[in-house]
């Protein structure tokens, strides 16, 4: 995964979790953990786990690729089998779809929400605005980035946010004094206090439609600070892959077990 020159990847010598090279010599645990880290979440396609593999252990030859094809295959089958079960004794909603409930809120709320958006934070607040429908009504966004994803195994997940503004809720005061005509250091500081209220606004909506929807979240209030949802019950489905699975919408076709379209698949790739 390559990010521009500022991003959380470079900064101050920074790594990513997905940073880790090891090469040809990766022990076998290794890619098994990771393999499940990726598969879990329901983001990527078996096609984009093992290309996210041979990048993240810096795997570059036709037999790494067949190293790590069947390990993906083997977090895959064992991520469809935890779902089948926790589907066959499920009661209620689980966390993903309680998440995409309140997505749908926040969306009628003016609040742009982005899942699994670019690789970090700096470069999630950078773009997001390009995600803005055609009349930029959205008063705010919220997101989570690839990293956030990774983490979602382990029973967590952080939400960045923050405001486009203007909201309306803001004391007129201190909008009147940000959109003076007169450039002077009180309206810089005026569109400072309502940008971060704003912001706060913005989280607050956030956490607070998160919460109707029956998740845990924690959350210090502050815009500085990114809202937490302490997962238990993640069960968004794996995602169907047409050159896998040999038709769209997931069927199977001619390869009864994936293994030899998914590795050509990333061959080819490797290849251009």
């Amino acid at each position: 995964m390559t990010c521009p020159p500022g991003c959380d990847r470079t900064r101050n010598g920074h790594q990513h979790r997905h940073e880790r090279r090891r090469g040809a010599g990766t022990p076998f645990d290794e890619l098994r953990s990771h393999a499940r880290t990726l598969v879990f979440p329901g983001f990527l396609t078996r096609a984009e786990v093992v290309e996210a593999m041979l990048e993240y252990f810096d795997l570059t030859g036709p037999d790494d690729e067949r190293r790590v094809v069947p390990v993906v295959e083997e977090a895959w089958r064992a991520r469809e089998a935890e779902l089948r079960a926790a589907e066959a004794s499920a009661t209620g909603p689980d966390d993903h779809a309680r998440f995409e409930a309140a997505v749908a809120d926040l969306a009628r709320d003016t609040i742009l929400v982005r899942p699994d958006f670019t690789c970090c934070s700096t470069c999630g607040h950078d773009e997001i605005g390009d995600e803005r429908g055609p009349e930029r009504r959205e008063r705010g966004y919220a997101f989570f980035h690839r990293q956030d994803t990774e983490r979602i195994p382990d029973g967590t997940l952080f939400l960045a946010f923050g405001a486009f503004g203007p909201w309306p809720e803001v004391d007129p005061g201190i909008l009147a004094r940000a959109y003076a005509e007169a450039d002077t250091p009180d309206r810089a500081a005026a569109r400072r206090e309502a940008m971060d209220a704003w912001t706060t606004m913005t989280g607050q909506l956030v956490a607070g439609t998160l919460r109707r929807h029956g998740l845990d979240v924690a959350w210090s209030g502050s815009g500085e600070e990114r809202v937490l949802v302490h997962l238990r019950d993640w069960r968004r489905p794996l995602p169907a892959d047409p050159e896998v699975d040999g038709e769209p919408g997931g069927k199977p076709g001619g390869d009864t077990d994936g293994r030899r379209g998914l590795l050509g698949r990333v061959v080819r790739r490797g290849s251009r």
